[in-house]
């Protein structure tokens, strides 16, 4: 495929793990027990199940087009770090796991969120866990799972984002502008987007991760409606 000449910016699949070393494993795993409470999420009748696609072309460095779609251009999407549920980690520390770009597999649990209220996005088969910035909502952190807080608390901050739909908006409000992008309403000093990252962070919590699939982090970054890196759409399955 084309697209591995990006090799210095992805993690690549080549990178099989024999195993994961988990440190800190999860403690609000939905289906360790029968003590465990279980989320039979495919039961609810009022939540919506997404999968958030890239619309940025690894192959090309452009927008998606009809004709990639032809071509079977690899589609990437947003996707918890591991493989497997059982290797979740419990949030702690600088153990933060990401939310990377992965290429779509709907038989994978860990790509599918939820838009929950209070302007959170959580993770569908985890509804503890929500989309959180590393670090605080500066140019360049990390797109990371984190553990839900109070919808209310002010810690929040960091994992509160408006995701603006491709309607016709009178851009009133700064966000508006941003169409088809994630905006992150708590920064001040400039208006802040995800957008996937060409390059790959490394901390203790991940620095010896291998990755199944080729992978790409997610970052903050300046908004810029002529990014394409910064492009994402709904798919509502």
């Amino acid at each position: 495929m084309l697209f591995i000449l990006h090799t210095y910016a992805i993690r690549k699949s080549t990178d099989y793990p024999a195993e994961y070393n988990v440190k800190y494993p999860a403690e609000d795993f939905p289906m360790i027990s029968e003590t465990t409470i279980i989320y039979d999420r495919l039961k609810c009748t009022t939540c919506c199940r997404v999968v958030i696609a890239s619309d940025y072309n690894f192959r090309t460095n452009k927008l998606f087009t009809d004709e990639d779609d032809k071509l079977n251009d690899e589609r990437f999407v947003m996707d918890m770090e591991f493989d497997l549920n059982e290797y979740i980690r419990k949030p702690k520390g600088s153990w933060e796991q990401c939310i990377l770009l992965r290429p779509l597999n709907l038989s994978r649990d860990l790509q599918f969120f939820e838009f929950y209220s209070y302007k959170m996005i959580v993770s569908y088969i985890y509804p503890k866990r929500v989309h959180d910035i590393r670090g605080g909502a500066n140019v360049n952190s990390r797109l990371i799972i984190w553990e839900k807080k109070p919808p209310l608390d002010a810690g929040t901050a960091n994992q509160r984002f408006n995701y603006v739909r491709d309607y016709n908006y009178d851009n009133s409000e700064n966000w508006m502008g941003y169409k088809k992008h994630f905006y992150l309403p708590f920064s001040t000093a400039t208006d802040l987007c995800y957008e996937a990252a060409l390059d790959f962070q490394t901390w203790d919590g991940n620095k010896n991760n291998k990755y199944s699939t080729d992978a790409y982090q997610i970052k903050a970054a300046k908004c810029n409606n002529d990014e394409p890196k910064q492009i994402f759409t709904l798919i509502f399955v």
